[in-house]
């Protein structure tokens, strides 16, 4: 469950990063005017930040609709991560280490 969880968060991460970079590059009220290592930091921030603290480097309200799509997407990933990962680890099947009872018991 660990590998899956990391590979997820991986996946989230570089394909955000590089989902902000496409989106934002030319765009001259985000990331226009920073320099490549820049760009980089900001749409990995960008990536990041809608799972975690909600926070932003790039002024929102200017940018592209595709950003803007890939934000809500990731904040509803960021909300549903935890509570898929806790059920799925309620309603992993355990091997028993008893065995139940088969007959029916009558009490009383």
């Amino acid at each position: 469950m660990t590998r899956v969880t990391v590979g997820l968060s991986v996946v989230l991460l570089g394909g955000g990063t590089l989902t902000f970079l496409a989106s934002e590059w030319h765009n001259p009220a985000t990331m226009g005017p920073l320099d490549d290592s820049g760009k980089l930091l900001a749409a990995f921030f960008a990536a990041v930040m809608p799972r975690s603290g909600g926070f932003n480097s790039m002024d929102i309200g200017q940018m592209n609709p595709s950003s803007w799509l890939l934000t809500d997407v990731l904040m509803f990933i960021g909300r549903i991560g935890p509570l898929t990962l806790g059920s799925a680890l309620a309603l992993k099947q355990r091997t028993r280490r008893y065995e139940l009872p088969e007959e029916k018991v009558i009490v009383g």
